[in-house]
């Protein structure tokens, strides 16, 4: 975390200069770096939580980031989570703090995916998207897996993987591994991301 620290300090220059009110941060890194730079200032901190997966490298790992989101929790003016379940996985795995967890929905309306077997050339067919970066905590290798569970299942399923990161090669291999290469397609970073919904 050293190097979070730094990046804290260096930050809180910036908002003690720019007079900055607000620091909205999300992931264990941007939340840790966020506390720091509104240590000493007139900033409050607001962080937003959007899944219930909160992976760690290890047990140890994963110790240590709840402690240290617990401590931070305790300072931070308001949580946000995008649903009831991320609020309830959030208390638990924060020490089950005092309520200062507001759940604000997730703005994406998915109701347009509710019909989406109708909308299929073929209604046995099933296409999927993922869409993010590659990286450890968004754990694109456990939606590999579940593809894989679910083909082995007899489901006709597609995956497209729309983006990058630190995790391409590691995400290849997977696809290699779980045999999964007519099945799942790496499109790199998207920009026509509304067009790949639809």
């Amino acid at each position: 975390h050293r190097g979070l620290v730094m990046k804290g300090l260096a930050l809180r220059k910036f908002v003690q200069k720019e007079e900055i009110t607000i620091i909205h941060a999300h992931m264990h890194h941007a939340v840790v770096t966020g506390y720091i730079a509104g240590v000493c200032t007139k900033a409050k901190l607001a962080i937003t939580e959007h899944s219930t997966l909160m992976p760690a490298k290890n047990w140890l790992a994963g110790f240590i980031e709840n402690s240290i989101d617990s401590f931070i929790s305790r300072h931070a003016h308001t949580r946000i989570a995008v649903s009831r379940s991320v609020a309830g996985t959030w208390a638990a795995r924060t020490f089950n703090l005092p309520a200062n967890i507001h759940v604000i929905p997730n703005a994406v309306d998915t109701s347009f995916a509710l019909n989406v077997r109708e909308r299929t050339m073929d209604p046995n067919q099933y296409r999927l998207i993922f869409l993010g970066r590659l990286a450890y905590e968004k754990n694109a290798k456990l939606v590999l897996r579940i593809i894989h569970m679910l083909r082995d299942r007899g489901l006709n399923i597609e995956l497209i993987v729309a983006g990058s990161g630190l995790l391409d090669k590691e995400i290849e291999a997977e696809i290699r591994e779980l045999d999964l290469t007519k099945s799942v397609h790496l499109i790199g970073a998207a920009t026509n991301v509304p067009e790949l919904l639809h």
